[in-house]
């Protein structure tokens, strides 16, 4: 149940925030994944049917996070980021899921690999910021680890890098000379 992740994730964020310390929380929904279970109280929530009532709660468990810092007051100095492992499913019954790109969950194609990327920070980054600079879920851990401030290890390659340069417009984008990264790819 949905809920119950909102419940335990609003929990912990009240316990860790009497520490002056930075702390993690993995959410990782599983919604709006197969199978397409919403919780009762959101059953016929939307006018897309039950793929919509899931996505709403989803919507719903997302805003009472973020409400739970708000109401804390840490917000403004809190990283939040909100990110997909693929691209929409084709087998749900919704034409275009993923358009403008060909494909979808499982291909190779734009439509499988492609996904949104937000990132919420207000006391670091701008509102309405918006990169095109193709970025990997393998940079996740190590703009993370800048953020609080911790090191990276040093005895294991990290293939990700540092984002928030980027972030906050202190590295060129678009493949510009002080924006260096190895190709992204994908295999199957």
């Amino acid at each position: 149940c949905l809920k119950h992740w909102a419940d335990k994730s609003r929990q912990y964020i009240e316990s860790i925030s009497r520490s002056e310390k930075p702390f993690f929380l993995y959410l990782p929904l599983t919604s709006p994944h197969t199978p397409i279970l919403p919780s009762k109280e959101w059953l016929n929530a939307s006018k897309i049917g039950t793929y919509g009532d899931f996505l709403m709660e989803t919507d719903w468990v997302v805003g009472s996070v973020l409400a739970t810092l708000d109401r804390l007051k840490i917000a403004d100095n809190t990283m939040v980021v909100f990110t997909s492992d693929n691209g929409g499913p084709g087998y749900i019954g919704i034409d275009d899921i993923n358009s403008p790109h060909r494909g979808w969950k499982i291909t190779m194609f734009e439509g499988g690999i492609r996904v949104p990327l937000f990132v919420k920070w207000p006391a670091e980054i701008a509102a309405g910021t918006i990169l095109k600079t193709p970025v990997a879920h393998i940079d996740m851990m190590p703009t993370l680890a800048a953020a609080a401030g911790a090191a990276l290890p040093t005895d294991v390659v990290i293939d990700g890098v540092d984002l928030l340069p980027l972030a906050l417009g202190g590295a060129t984008q678009e493949g510009g000379d002080s924006w260096n990264r190895e190709t992204l790819f994908w295999q199957n």
